[in-house]
């Protein structure tokens, strides 16, 4: 009878120990995840991990940059990442973290064409993330105005898909050329 008690009592530990520590656990690493998020997705970071000084300069005189009315920032990731779901979002974060690790280990990064790497826009910025900030243009204001066209087909060339960096072609990093040409310097 002894015995049988201290099992019971013992299971009881276990099963309190369980409900207490489980619910920690999850909310350190939810706070964790949360807090590695933020740190690695501001200019900050990216500029040191990328080497990407001029696109930092240029980014940091843009309206993006904080150089608007209101004084607002957004983040290299508000743009860079994708914000149609948190899996995506995790799933190309990692992604986009390893491939730029790599090339910032191997890669020469005095020959890399920035100017000419904006003609990949596309690939690099995402629609989602202008209409997470941008929402008023999440379901365009009518086909007067071009955020009508947004993530869908050209109406002037039926074979490009439009999107936002598609007309805002120097958004976020203003006078990239002239940050390029002091870099040297």
């Amino acid at each position: 009878m002894n015995e049988t008690r201290k099992t019971r009592r013992h299971r009881w530990l276990w099963l309190i120990a369980i409900l207490v520590l489980v619910p920690i656990g999850v909310t350190a690493s939810w706070l964790g995840t949360e807090y590695m998020l933020q740190e690695t997705s501001g200019d900050e970071f990216c500029a040191t991990c990328h080497t990407m000084e001029a696109v930092t300069r240029s980014y940091l005189e843009s309206t993006h940059g904080g150089q608007n009315r209101l004084g607002f920032k957004a983040k290299c990731t508000s743009c860079h990442l994708p914000h149609d779901s948190l899996l995506n979002y995790f799933v190309s974060k990692a992604r986009t973290g390893i491939r730029d690790s790599w090339n910032q280990l191997t890669m020469n990064h005095d020959q890399i064409d920035w100017e000419a790497m904006r003609g990949r826009r596309a690939e690099f910025v995402y629609d989602s993330g202008c209409l997470h900030c941008h929402k008023e243009f999440k379901n365009g204001k009518g086909p007067e105005h071009p955020a009508y066209f947004a993530g869908g087909t050209n109406p002037f060339n039926r074979e490009e898909i439009m999107r936002c960096v598609t007309c805002h072609y120097s958004v976020g990093h203003k006078d990239l050329a002239k940050w390029i040409s002091k870099k040297g310097k």
